[in-house]
Order: structure tokens, then sequence, then C-alpha cells
């Protein structure tokens, strides 16, 4: 505790003798110095931790002192002391950056050790942030989210400009590249944050359930509705919604996509009352939208209520040396075969983010310590300086590198193949054609 008391040294400054006596007697057991003039008290700032300040000072402004001390020490908190009939004076003074007053006489000397104590604290924790930002931009991550290119810098200065507003938001990328990543971050550095964080997948619920779940029902709104449910809009009152695969939603729930973001309100499924809600909407998608609304599969109108706010993420094979920094993150003991990561770097990674997470979890469950040609997936273990490798002709070619994409994103939907359709952009019965050819066995 000795090593604290003389971090927080608290600077006292006013020009009455027994003021400073008494404020000194009240903070007994604490580093203290003091301070009767302005002149004295800037000679003294560089090594107090916390200022109490008189705004009469006989012969110097206080207010004046105040704003020099919040330009050359702004982590410093500064607590005002006035007499009562100065009140709107420190209520000035808080608005210029000084975080609490106390008036004089003092009527509780146990008030001031309380305020003093919680500057403290909260002084302490914002330098504890601060550090623990800049360690993480030292360490080139943001959230969970690691990568520090020039593009990644852009996605996280957007998250940082537009977590606290209410705008919707359009998350666009590639399957992989770490979406829903985002939508927490956002989420998190809002003041939502301690509201519901609500996930929802649009192309993994049966379109049949999938206006349910985001709209809620009344009893004996359908055979089975015993009892009331509410929907996901309801259970995220005050927090985030977060509408993955957004691209996937059928077009008559897009309509009632549209009057929620409108209307911030909706009727649950058998119901005829509005229900208000407060909840932040943010969607995501690895298809064109634009494209998709000139294809007549997506509204016009809903794409531009969701895309007030657009956030590009860029592919991994577009982010200039994240690659190796998301290997020395996730795995830092393990060491590269020279060949080996000559192939991993020139890779084109088609997964993104989420086939670099597979493959470092596939190095910790078989205990691999170095990494040689032999450990890498069939998939790529064959890529040498940034080109496929040649072997057979153009069509063994084509088809092995169909075949090892199609596998990569069936494991990217974990099997279910409606999903995987749609990230590859073909019809549910092209994909099962495919399968045959290749045979690839996947029950989904």
């Amino acid at each position: 505790m000795g090593n604290m008391e003389e971090e927080d040294k608290i600077l006292v400054v006013d020009d009455e003798a027994k003021i400073r006596e008494l404020v000194c007697r009240a903070l007994e057991g604490r580093t203290l110095d003091t301070a009767a003039t302005a002149d004295e008290a800037r000679s003294k700032l560089s090594d107090a931790r916390l200022v109490l300040l008189d705004l009469k000072l006989a012969g110097d402004d206080g207010m004046e002192l105040l704003n020099e001390f919040r330009e050359n020490r702004p982590e410093v908190p500064v607590i005002i002391m006035t007499a009562f009939a100065s009140i709107e004076s420190a209520v000035s003074a808080m608005k210029a950056g000084a975080c609490d007053y106390i008036t004089k006489p003092f009527s509780s000397l146990d008030d001031l050790r309380l305020k003093v104590d919680r500057a403290l604290r909260e002084a302490k924790l914002e330098i504890e942030n601060r550090k623990l930002r800049n360690l993480l931009i030292e360490q080139d991550s943001f959230e969970e989210m690691i990568g520090g290119s020039a593009l990644m810098n852009k996605v996280y200065n957007m998250i940082d400009r537009v977590a606290d507003g209410e705008s919707t938001i359009l998350i666009e990328g590639e399957s992989g590249t770490g979406k829903e990543l985002v939508a927490r971050a956002i989420h998190r550095r809002s003041s939502r944050q301690k509201k519901s964080f609500i996930e929802i997948n649009c192309a993994a619920i049966p379109e049949n359930l999938l206006e349910s779940e985001l709209f809620g029902y009344e009893k004996g709104a359908f055979t089975g509705a015993y009892k009331q449910k509410k929907g996901l809009f309801e259970t995220a009152q005050g927090g985030t919604v977060f509408l993955d695969e957004i691209a996937e939603m059928p077009k008559e729930l897009q309509v009632k996509l549209l009057r929620v973001i409108e209307e911030k309100s909706f009727t649950r499924l058998g119901g005829t009352s509005l229900t208000r809600i407060d909840s932040r909407i943010i969607a995501a998608t690895n298809r064109d939208l634009k494209q998709a609304v000139k294809n007549g599969e997506f509204r016009e109108d809903l794409y531009y209520r969701l895309a007030v706010i657009q956030i590009a993420l860029p592919p991994l094979r577009d982010r200039v040396g994240d690659l190796e920094k998301l290997f020395k993150f996730w795995v830092p003991n393990v060491t590269f075969e020279k060949e080996a990561w000559e192939i991993i770097m020139s890779y084109n990674w088609p997964g993104n983010v989420r086939e670099v997470k597979n493959f470092v979890e596939r190095i910790n469950q078989l205990g691999i310590k170095r990494v040689t040609v032999s450990d890498l997936p069939d998939d790529f273990s064959g890529s040498t300086s940034g080109s496929l490798r040649i072997s057979g002709s153009l069509v063994e070619m084509v088809d092995s590198y169909e075949r090892s994409i199609i596998k990569q994103v069936l494991e990217d939907s974990n099997g279910v193949r409606i999903d995987a359709a749609n990230r590859l952009g073909v019809t549910r019965q092209a994909l099962q054609y495919k399968l045959e050819k290749y045979g690839l066995d996947w029950k989904k």
C-alpha cells in the first residue's frame, strides 16, 4: 500500500492555510502536497495524481488555472473546492473538465475522502484502459480481430466512429472474414454494451420458422403455439440485433424487417397490437446485395435502409502481412519448415481467417511443434510461389481446384448444403451434382 500512496500524490491548492491544514488532516495517511498560489501549484503539478483546487485564489483566477491543468495534464483529475454561494461557478468548472466539486465549509470530511478515493480509482482505471488500448495497437489487434494492415486499420477506425450511433449497419465480406466479430465489437463499444447482443443466421433457420424467431408469436397463433413467445427483437430490447446472411431472408420477411427499421415496431404472429422496440440492427452478408437487388432477390428499399453505414471487410489475401500475424498470435511456440511456410504464405486462403483458425486448430490437436510440408492439408500442400501445382490436364487441375473449394465451403457451413450453395452462388441441385461428381459425402 505504501507504493500506491507515493504514486497517488494529492495536491491541495487553496490560499487559506486553515483549509489546507483541514484537508491534510482529513486525508491523513495519503501522500499530500500543498500550494497557496497559482504559481506554486503550477510548479508542483507534474508530480500530482489528483488536484483539490479552490477557484477563489487570492490574486489568481482559479478557472484559468483549471484550464491550464486540463491542457497540460488532462489525465489528472481535479476536484473543485467552493463556497456554497459559488456552486454555479463549480458547475461551470465541471463543464470545463473538473471531475467533481465539494462545498466549503465541509459538511462531511468523510464525503471529501470518498470523492478523493473515487476520483483516484477512476483515473487509474482510465490509465490502465489507455495502456491496454496502446498495447492492443502495438500487437496489431482490435477487440478479437488480429491484423495491422492498412485495410484492417481502416475497419477499426470505422468501428470506433460508428459504434455509439443509432444507424443501421451493413457489414459485407467473404465467408470467414470476421463479420460477426465486427458486429460484436460495435456492440461492445456502444452505449448498448450492457444490453443483449442477439445473433441470428437467416440462412440457418427454415423459412417457416424464421418469422416466429424474429417477431415471436401469441398463444394459439398456430398449431403448437401453447403460450406467448417473445421474438429476438423483443429479447434484444435496448441492445443489438445481428442479422447474419441477410441476403437469404425471404422476400415477405424483408417487408416486415423494413417496417421494423422505419417504425421501430412490429406485430407478433397471431397478434393485433404493436410492440415497440429499441434495438440497433446490424446486418451482414457475403453476397453482393446490389446485384441481388438487380436480380430481384432483395428489396431495393430495404437495402438502402440497411446500408446507411457500410463496412467492407477485406479478404485475407488482400491483407498484406496479416497472415503471419495470425500465426504468431495463435501458435507463437510453433515453428515452420521453410518450404512449408512458403506454401502457407503463397496459398490463397479462400476460407479467409476462419480457414486459418481451422488449420491452427489442426496443428494444436495433433500436437505439432514444427510444421513440415507433410503436415499441410491436401488442399494447399502443392502450392508454390503463389501458383497452382501444374500436374495433369487443364480439366483435371480445374476439377481439383473446384473440389477443394467446395470441400472448404462445406466445412465452413458445418455441412449445411443450402448454406454452402448460397455461399458458392449456385443452386442446391447444382451443388448436389458436384458432390456426387467429386465423391464428397455430406449428409446435411
